[in-house]
């Protein structure tokens, strides 16, 4: 009887197994489902435009990551990749042709934008599943508005003036130049700045803050935390302002450019780039504030 039931249980096992090769695999409060997603399409949309210096790129993401790098030369160039998973070839090509892709282009203003059915911008719609991803690459002296939701958004060594938002994703960026806000609400921001030539605004609700500074900069620091520890690299000097565990402001340098950073859950965490901070996440421990403190 006992091996009755073993061999029982193997069979079950491989014909699970083999109905789940081209399947997904649900476990919810009713138990396990079986979703097939044997159907299978993708797409590339490009496209190359000409921007006047101090022209304005506009992209409004539907759902998925965002990567932004430099050009090679003066233009503009967005490819857009897209993937849908569907029970068949033909559902998974209609959920493609379900989320359009709508573009406007004159001299001075360039706006991409990617909707998916009835406004429902995420990852996944009713039951089909579908991945898009941008890669943009830009010259520098651009006006660049990303709005996103549930979109990741990269940036590395870019320069212009960027205005970022999203819903669900975070921003990283290394070898920034130029002036960034950067407005999330759940998701963290992580930015190492080249050169800071404007303006600085970090916001998220729910995520760390997490901001590079390049040598010698002159900027007026304003930090805050709700839930968590503002931190500092001991290499740089604040001085003035206040000092404390969820708060620091102040002047670096020769004061300038207005650095703003907010979050309510999590922490912010403020070091010299080229440097991997202290403590714990690459960040520098709390105790730095607090010595900061007594040392004035």
């Amino acid at each position: 009887m006992t091996n009755r039931l073993t061999s029982g249980a193997i069979c079950l096992a491989t014909l699970a197994v083999w109905l789940c090769a081209g399947c997904d695999v649900k476990v919810g409060d009713n138990g396990v489902s079986f979703d097939v997603t044997n159907g299978r399409a993708n797409d590339e949309w490009k496209r190359t435009y000409t921007l006047v210096k101090g022209g304005r790129l506009e992209i409004v993401s539907g759902g998925g990551p965002i990567h932004v790098t430099p050009s090679a030369g003066q233009t503009v160039e967005i490819r857009i990749t897209r993937e849908a998973h569907e029970s068949t070839d033909e559902k998974a090509k209609q959920a493609l042709t379900d989320e359009t892709i709508s573009e406007e282009a004159a001299p001075d203003r360039v706006k991409v934008q990617t909707t998916r059915p009835d406004g429902r911008n995420s990852a996944s719609f009713g039951r089909r599943r579908i991945s898009t991803e941008y890669f943009v690459t830009i010259p520098a002296g651009l006006n660049v508005s990303i709005t996103g939701e549930n979109a990741d958004v990269s940036l590395e060594n870019v320069g212009g003036q960027f205005t970022l938002r999203n819903t669900n994703g975070g921003f990283n960026a290394r070898g920034l130049k130029g002036s960034i806000t950067a407005t999330t609400v759940n998701g963290s921001i992580n930015l190492e700045m080249e050169e800071l030539a404007g303006d600085l605004t970090a916001t998220t609700v729910n995520g760390p803050v997490r901001i590079a500074l390049p040598n010698a900069v002159n900027a007026t620091v304003e930090a805050r935390t709700v839930n968590g520890v503002v931190m500092v690299d001991p290499d740089l000097s604040i001085a003035g302002g206040e000092r404390e565990r969820l708060h620091v402001s102040g002047r670096l340098g020769k004061g300038g450019p207005a650095i703003t950073l907010n979050t309510t859950n999590g922490p912010v965490n403020i070091f010299k780039a080229g440097s991997r901070g202290r403590g714990r996440r690459g960040g520098s421990e709390p105790v730095v504030v607090e010595r900061q403190l007594q040392e004035r």
